[in-house]
């Protein structure tokens, strides 16, 4: 499975009027809306896969930022998670990787 290791300025664009909406984005900025700033998203993004929903075509309004992703330890509302211990990459360390 390709992944990419998250940089500082690496967002999931959650923005419905953007051009990048339910998707990775590369920006020195946020692209607005609830865009997720992936760099500061801790522990819970330190492993993430995207689920192949409103990915192509992205028709807005439909949803967006559906991913598997590591357990912070709190209940999510609209999440899947999955303990680290479950994932194939070890969650130790300081690097964070998300899976696309």
């Amino acid at each position: 499975m390709p992944y990419f290791r998250v940089g500082p300025d690496d967002w999931w664009d959650e923005n419905p009027a953007s051009p990048g909406h339910n998707r990775h984005v590369v920006s020195a900025y946020s692209p607005g809306g609830h865009s997720k700033y992936l760099y500061v998203a801790g522990v819970a993004y330190s492993h993430a896969v995207v689920i192949n929903y409103n990915t192509g075509p992205v028709v807005k309004g439909a949803g967006s930022g559906f991913v598997v992703h590591v357990s912070s330890g709190y209940r999510t509302v609209g999440r899947v998670v999955i303990n680290c211990g479950c994932s194939t990459r070890s969650c130790a360390g300081s690097h964070r990787v998300t899976v696309r």
